[in-house]
């Protein structure tokens, strides 16, 4: 489902010698979210990319272990980069074709807006199900609207999340995607120029890191202790 607008990368495209600043500083401490999925993700050896559509939110992280992807579009099936994803399969969110704990971690990226606050729980459900160390979610804060994209109806955006929600599901919270309100449907900024509302996002990124209430998204772990097991799984690394 990520192949829609998916989750928000942002842009130095006219930013100017202040914007490229400060990318090259929120880069480098990897505060957006592909810096939290290689910190949660790179002692996975098996990784199940739930709605994975193109493979957006996931192939261009360097070293990660082995990926299968499920999707309910066959057209972003059949663009996967087939040296990343080692499976691709049509299936359901909610109804994942995999035994118990079959994966290191499971990651769901921009998945849980698209489907009904009611799916959504079994959706979570279903990735603690087949995850052996660590769930990772990203989401918007909030309801975002989202029309459909690329001739499939499941990119329509049906549900918001706040990390309240998150949280009392047992999740770890992180803010990403700069300050919230900047930006409206498919990540544009909502003034002009966009050039400096890009800027000010990067920069407000250690800011909603610890205040997700704040953050255009939410990025969301949790670390699974099997039945009968105590204590925490190495998987969640820490930050």
């Amino acid at each position: 489902m990520s192949a829609g607008a998916g989750p928000f990368r942002f842009s130095t495209h006219g930013a100017g010698k202040l914007g490229r600043r400060v990318a090259d500083w929120t880069d480098g401490m990897g505060l957006d979210y592909r810096g939290l999925l290689r910190r949660y993700l790179r002692s996975a050896e098996s990784i199940l990319d739930v709605g994975c559509g193109t493979g957006a939110g996931l192939a261009r992280l360097p070293n990660l272990g082995r990926i299968a992807g499920v999707d309910t579009f066959l057209p972003y099936l059949r663009g996967l980069d087939k040296s990343k994803y080692r499976h691709a399969l049509r299936t359901v969110a909610t109804h994942l074709p995999f035994r118990d704990r079959s994966f290191d971690a499971v990651a769901a990226i921009s998945v849980l807006e698209h489907l009904s606050k009611e799916d959504g729980y079994r959706l979570v459900g279903e990735l603690e199900r087949v995850a052996q160390r660590i769930v990772v979610i990203l989401t918007p804060n909030g309801f975002v609207p989202q029309r459909m994209r690329d001739g499939n109806p499941t990119q329509i955006h049906l549900s918001g999340w706040n990390p309240a929600e998150l949280r009392a599901l047992g999740y770890r919270v992180h803010g990403t995607g700069g300050l919230r309100g900047i930006r409206g449907e498919g990540g544009v900024p909502r003034l002009r120029p966009a050039s400096t509302w890009n800027a000010i996002a990067r920069a407000s990124q250690l800011l909603v890191q610890r205040i997700p209430l704040l953050a255009n998204e939410v990025f969301c772990v949790k670390t699974i202790v099997p039945p009968g097991a105590t204590g925490h799984s190495t998987a969640e690394l820490t930050p």
